[in-house]
């Protein structure tokens, strides 16, 4: 019996001290990649709903992210992104771009390109700027530490 409350002692202290610890950890760099994705996804969120974003909301959002690239969008990127919409709803069906990097390879029309430039280099910001959220991975090299304490004792 005594050895019985001890095993189960031990359980949950290992439940306690380590299992749940470990899922704290997980779920909160879990939610802190889905916040580096969420930022992205509101600063590039309208060209994945270019047709479907009333005029209002896409004005919108391309000022904002007008006012967070100034160096590299001119004021005219809002023109140009309503311009470019209407050019989209002109395509039939099967020709419209699926993805961001279908709606980027349009671009290697050099019309298209030079028709609306600032379009092109936000697509590029957009495709080459990696999601950063790596520094939570250095925190999962505690899982070592505590498996080789746990193999030693």
């Amino acid at each position: 019996m005594e050895s019985q409350i001890k095993i189960i002692q031990q359980s949950d202290s290992f439940r306690v001290n380590t299992f749940t610890v470990i899922l704290d950890s997980l779920l909160t760099e879990l939610n802190k990649r889905k916040n580096a994705y969420d930022k992205v996804n509101i600063k590039f969120g309208f060209f994945f709903n270019r047709t479907k974003l009333p005029l209002s909301k896409v004005r919108e959002q391309a000022i904002q992210l007008q006012l967070e690239y100034p160096e590299d969008l001119d004021s005219s990127f809002f023109n140009e992104c309503i311009h470019f919409r209407n050019h989209l709803s002109g395509l039939e069906d099967n020709n419209l771009p699926l993805t961001v990097l279908d709606l980027y390879k349009i671009f290697k029309d050099p019309n298209i390109s030079s028709l609306y430039p600032y379009i092109e280099i936000a697509l590029q910001m957009y495709l080459c700027s990696p999601v950063l959220n790596c520094s939570a991975e250095r925190s999962f090299s505690a899982l070592k530490r505590i498996k080789s304490y746990l193999r030693s004792t």
